[in-house]
């Protein structure tokens, strides 16, 4: 059993009625537009994985297999590649990459190879180490401590099996923390694996969130929790969602024996049904989450713990708070200290917004400096983040 922290909440919701059209000013002091550098080494296309960083923002183009550097006002000035000169520093492929702020390292796993590469947040090799686990995300806490998930076919395939002689009792867990010696400290979240069969589960891009706060928050498929694991280890639980019924899925559809094999296709007949909470941030009174299911909606939304207030994120009307312009497109990627998200823009739907707003002859000359040279240039340029300051 997990225990709940001293502060869970409950947030009972119904997708159908979150609040359409809230003027940004409502719910953001400002919205910060920051253009990341397009020169011919920076470019870029999508973000599938960002972390902010005292000094950086940190992001992964898994088409391109290669982590940008940029400054925290969008200036690249370096990128992880595997064209290494260093020989031992060449890797085949970038999975999931974590940050260490005390030692200021990035590293990831090599799916396609036995190690881990170490980078500094210079762009710099460091070394390799050898691969402990095989997992579906992984994270790591300046604590030295590093929590792996591992998904239904990692555990049913028994991989990693030599790994689990010394506590059996831990390997049929999605969750594992491993201390700094690599030794097992805890494992969470055990799975039934006589109900589930072989590719029974759909996954998600995402598992954990940091919030920057010591603490790492989680959520994994196929329930409705929010977790945290503090600097030692110990989870607890957060937060609870309770939905409609028609977008719950069944009480037991994770132990009864008649979804087994069949859970996909439950899914694809019930596509209402809530599979995943994703893209999971606090800040201060507002939480933003994305419900998954099959229709592979956009649900971005907020959601005030104070006033149980439901807010459809994507449909947030644009005002003087964000000078007229879209501030999310596809997901929030990061939050910094409770203080603001982040999300990002392509530069072509900055540049229909323009196209939108020219009959109004004083906007452009509202804009900050950084924006009208950002305008100076073309559709083809890198994304742009937009930093959402939340109201006090």
């Amino acid at each position: 059993m997990i225990p709940d922290s001293l502060n869970r909440k409950e947030i009972r919701i119904d997708p159908s009625s979150a609040t359409l059209e809230t003027p940004a000013a409502e719910l953001f002091d400002s919205v910060v537009y920051v253009p990341l550098q397009t020169i011919k080494q920076s470019i870029f296309s999508n973000i599938d994985q960002m972390e902010v960083t005292r000094k950086c923002y940190v992001i992964l183009d898994e088409s391109l297999n290669t982590i940008f550097l940029f400054t925290k006002d969008g200036k690249f000035y370096n990128k992880i590649v595997n064209t290494d000169k260093v020989a031992e520093g060449t890797f085949k492929k970038i999975g999931k990459f974590v940050v260490d702020e005390k030692r200021e390292e990035i590293s990831f796993l090599d799916p396609h190879s036995f190690y881990r590469f170490y980078y500094s947040f210079e762009g710099k090799y460091l070394r390799k180490m050898p691969k402990v686990i095989s997992g579906e995300d992984f994270y790591h806490m300046s604590t030295g401590l590093d929590i792996y998930l591992r998904s239904a076919n990692q555990i049913l395939y028994r991989s990693n099996k030599a790994f689990f002689e010394s506590n059996p009792t831990v390997a049929t867990s999605n969750i594992l923390v491993l201390d700094s010696l690599k030794k097992i400290r805890y494992g969470y979240l055990p799975l039934d694996t006589s109900t589930v069969a072989l590719d029974d589960l759909y996954g998600v891009a995402q598992t954990f969130y940091n919030n920057h706060n010591g603490r790492v928050t989680l959520s994994i498929p196929y329930n409705y929790n929010i977790y945290e694991i503090d600097s030692i280890g110990k989870m607890s639980n957060t937060y609870c969602f309770v939905l409609p019924a028609m977008n719950s899925l069944p009480n037991d559809f994770m132990k009864n024996p008649v979804y087994k094999a069949n859970r996909v296709s439950y899914l694809n007949n019930n596509k209402n049904a809530v599979y995943s909470i994703t893209d999971f941030y606090q800040g201060d009174k507002l939480v933003t989450f994305r419900l998954v299911n099959a229709l592979d909606l956009h649900n971005f939304l907020l959601y005030n713990l104070e006033t149980a207030e439901l807010i459809s994120m994507i449909e947030i009307m644009p005002d003087h708070a964000c000078f007229k312009l879209p501030m999310v497109q596809r997901r929030i990627y990061a939050a910094a200290n409770n203080h603001f998200f982040i999300s990002a823009l392509s530069a072509s739907t900055l540049f229909s917004a323009k196209e939108k707003l020219r009959k109004d002859k004083n906007w452009e000359k509202q804009l900050p400096q950084h924006l009208k040279k950002f305008y100076k240039g073309d559709q083809l340029q890198n994304p742009v983040l937009t930093l959402l300051y939340l109201k006090k």
